[in-house]
């Protein structure tokens, strides 16, 4: 956790890089990092990791997508332009009860659904007279996936969220309500 605090025992390859800039302030870099699979601690999925950066309190997130290479791996981030820890995490996927979060939103409503085959979903939202206001088609993987819908633009009011699979016409229905 940074040069100091808790360390990660999961979800993290067993390496963290500290980069410093020769003289400080003004670079715009890309910073590639690389590691091996046998760096990889439990629950870690190199088809969903981000460099993250810490901040000299916490690490920043981003962003997961998979790495490059075959073993040794390769993830980037771009546009740096300040230098500290360096590390690379899998995007963790929370498991909430209902399926959805945060629930109130204002502009983002997380899905997570656990799949049992890699297929196509479709993700269907009405509005309180049940008129169809936005209506996505994304694929998804075998295990637990999460897709960020913006709902920015829908009008503060009550939706609910049909998602649907080949196999399974009612993989998901949950109501969300959208604030300003």
């Amino acid at each position: 956790n940074g040069a100091s605090g808790t360390v990660y025992t999961s979800h993290v390859a067993n390496r963290m890089w500290i980069i410093n800039e020769s003289t400080a302030g003004g670079s715009n870099v890309n910073v590639t990092l690389q590691w091996a699979a046998s760096e990889q601690l439990p629950n870690f999925d190199r088809t969903r990791c981000y460099v993250m950066q810490h901040n000299g309190t916490s690490w920043v997130t981003a962003t997961g997508t998979a790495a490059t290479g075959t073993d040794p791996y390769t993830q980037t981030k771009l546009n740096v332009t300040t230098f500290s820890p360096f590390a690379v995490e899998t995007q963790r996927i929370p498991r909430p009860v209902t399926g959805i979060y945060p629930n109130p939103t204002d502009n983002v409503l997380n899905v997570v659904l656990d799949m049992l085959a890699d297929q196509p979903v479709t993700l269907k939202v009405f509005d309180a007279s049940g008129k169809m206001v936005k209506n996505i088609v994304t694929n998804v993987r075998t295990g637990l996936n999460q897709y960020t819908m913006n709902v920015y633009d829908l009008p503060a009011g009550v939706y609910l969220l049909r998602v649907s699979s080949i196999l399974n016409d009612k993989l998901l229905v949950a109501r969300f309500l959208k604030v300003n």
